[in-house]
């Protein structure tokens, strides 16, 4: 449970997060299989030369398999990362539009404070001034 809680909290605005990682681990596929193929493409015709007619489809079979073994925790360490450098974005953006949807409904709000570390702490400022003009003109 409790570490369910944990990724809940790296999932703050789950859909955008989700979005980019899954972007994220689109293109490293496409680069890795791209580059797989340039590799293969490059030295294949070399070793084919070397390697009995019969190892062929033995070595294949070896290259795919270990290849694909090699795919999933790739795959499941870019979605991590994903995730978590997403969240240093997530959480000021879901800070922001929190505060800014008391403003609207014109309760009394503090300033937007954000985590060390966290991205966007430039907009927060610029929407902790405009806050506090309004505050100040008694809007």
């Amino acid at each position: 449970m409790k570490n369910q809680r944990k990724l809940r909290n790296y999932l703050i605005k789950h859909k955008m997060q989700i979005r980019i990682t899954a972007k994220f681990v689109f293109f490293a596929l496409i680069s890795s299989l791209l580059s797989g193929v340039m590799v293969y493409l490059t030295l294949w015709p070399t070793l084919s030369k070397l390697i009995p007619p019969d190892v062929f489809p033995i070595l294949q079979a070896n290259i795919v398999f270990t290849l694909s073994c090699a795919v999933v925790p790739i795959v499941l360490l870019i979605f991590v990362s994903g995730i978590i450098i997403t969240h240093r974005v997530a959480g000021p953006i879901y800070n922001i539009e929190n505060k800014l949807d008391k403003a609207i409904r014109g309760e009394d709000i503090g300033l937007i404070c954000l985590r060390k570390g966290d991205e966007l702490q430039e907009l927060a400022e610029k929407v902790n001034a405009l806050l506090q003009k309004l505050k100040d003109s008694g809007h």
